[in-house]
């Protein structure tokens, strides 16, 4: 009998090694591919984070590359002057994963032929190590960020963007051989090699997005902002504490006001001036104001202060039209007072004195001029060169007939029928009688009280 035995012939094994082959030939492709792409992925964030870096090294040195000597002149800057001037961690890798290494260039030139005012174009260029296939490198230039761009083999006299946004040749303005003139590793980049655009106006130009800290000419936009500049917690700080010595502003913590430091003192300090926006009427004087801030009331046309104590006080007349001087007070021409005057000290003027009402003087009216009172006069003594005129005039001065008394020369001369000094007897007159007026009469250094009326 014949036996059968199981397994497989010679064919089906030749067959599972040929379809294992194919399948194991598929997968290396795959592997090699998922390989390619990540290493694609790996340059292109190398390439952006560098072309990122370099536009904002441009931004802070606007004004420094920006300038007359550096029209038409390529200026190359390394990846170490990127990491020095701490535009990028100098923890970054010093070329990509094809070994290319990172270039700046950097070209000046007039907007146009009709503006005069100084831009920058710049590229970021790959130089050296190895070439990337024509297969990948629109891939690689499309991960690497804003104005991405490449130059490929199929036509190496021209810098291209991804997807086609710009481009670089020798008939356009500037050239890419104008760029290539300089590198940065004497391998000035080639077929296989990263552009990232950073020209006037276009992909990842920034120059119009940052405040320029160094005058950049033809271009004052460049130093003006176009919005209020809002201070963080940072620079807000307390009025008093130290600085420093160097030029700088900060916003007062409490209020916001604006300090500055002062150099001398070393300290911040308030911006200079007391005086503050007006406000309508005296109840509209903001609570929180510094001691010594001044502000109008408009509705008065009054300035008010303030002092130690917080409260808004008037620098002259008050809104209820007063006025306190706690000193003395000078007058060089009239004082002209309509209402009562009521003077606890002396009264010195060197003019004239008209007062609609009463005058009360706690010690001495001495007038230059004329004194003329609508109401009572009231004071210790009252002196006056010429004239008193009054409704009433109070003496309290006593003295008796023939005591020692001082004589009042009047000047000018012309005045004649001199009066003296006038007091009353001090001896209790008759019942029914008032008090016996007496004169100071006699001459100067030698007079005596006599009886007015006998």
């Amino acid at each position: 009998m014949l036996s059968k035995q199981g397994g497989m012939s010679l064919i089906e094994v030749l067959g599972a090694l040929a379809i294992s082959a194919i399948l194991l030939s598929g997968l290396t492709a795959l592997v090699d591919s998922s390989l390619a792409d990540t290493k694609a992925d790996q340059a292109g964030a190398y390439q952006a984070a560098i072309g990122a870096a370099a536009a904002h090294y441009l931004a802070d040195n606007y004004g420094v590359l920006a300038i007359s000597a550096n029209i038409g002149v390529t200026k190359p800057v390394t990846l170490t002057a990127l990491k020095n001037a701490g535009e990028i961690s100098p923890l970054q890798a010093a070329a990509n994963v094809y070994g290319q290494t990172p270039c700046l260039l950097v070209r000046a030139r007039n907007a146009s032929p009709t503006n005069p005012a100084i831009v920058l174009d710049a590229l970021v260029v790959t130089e050296g190590g190895q070439a990337i296939g024509d297969a990948s490198i629109a891939y690689v230039a499309a991960q690497a960020g804003k104005g991405g761009g490449y130059i490929n083999s199929l036509n190496s006299a021209v810098a291209q963007g991804s997807g086609g946004a710009w481009s670089l040749s020798a008939a356009t303005t500037p050239t890419l051989n104008q760029f290539n003139s300089v590198s940065c590793s004497g391998q000035p980049a080639n077929a296989g090699h990263l552009v990232t655009a950073l020209l006037s106006n276009g992909a990842g130009q920034s120059s119009q997005d940052f405040l320029y800290r160094n005058k950049v000419p033809g271009m004052d936009v460049l130093n003006q902002m176009q919005t209020p500049i809002g201070m963080a917690n940072g620079a807000a700080v307390d009025p008093g504490t130290a600085c420093g010595s160097v030029a700088a502003i900060a916003t007062d913590k409490t209020n916001g006001s604006l300090l500055y430091c002062n150099k001398i003192s070393g300290t911040w300090q308030g911006s200079g001036s007391s005086w503050k926006a007006p406000v309508d009427t005296y109840a509209s004087l903001p609570a929180g104001d510094a001691v010594g801030d001044v502000r109008m009331v408009k509705n008065i046309s009054r300035a008010f202060t303030v002092d130690p104590s917080g409260k808004w006080v008037a620098l002259a007349v008050d809104q209820n039209g007063d006025m306190n001087v706690p000193g003395k007070l000078a007058v060089g021409g009239d004082a002209n007072i309509r209402g009562d005057a009521n003077i606890h000290g002396n009264a010195t003027i060197d003019a004239n004195a008209t007062v609609g009402g009463g005058a009360t003087v706690g010690a001495s009216v001495i007038a230059g001029g004329a004194g003329t009172f609508g109401g009572a006069v009231s004071g210790q003594s009252v002196e006056a060169k010429d004239w008193i005129v009054g409704q009433t005039v109070q003496v309290w001065k006593e003295g008796k007939e023939g005591d020692v008394c001082h004589i009042f020369t009047a000047d000018p001369k012309i005045i004649l029928n001199r009066i003296g000094t006038i007091v009353l007897e001090s001896r209790s007159p008759m019942p029914g009688h008032t008090p016996t007026a007496l004169i100071c009469s006699g001459v100067p250094g030698n007079a005596r009280l006599v009886r007015l009326v006998s």
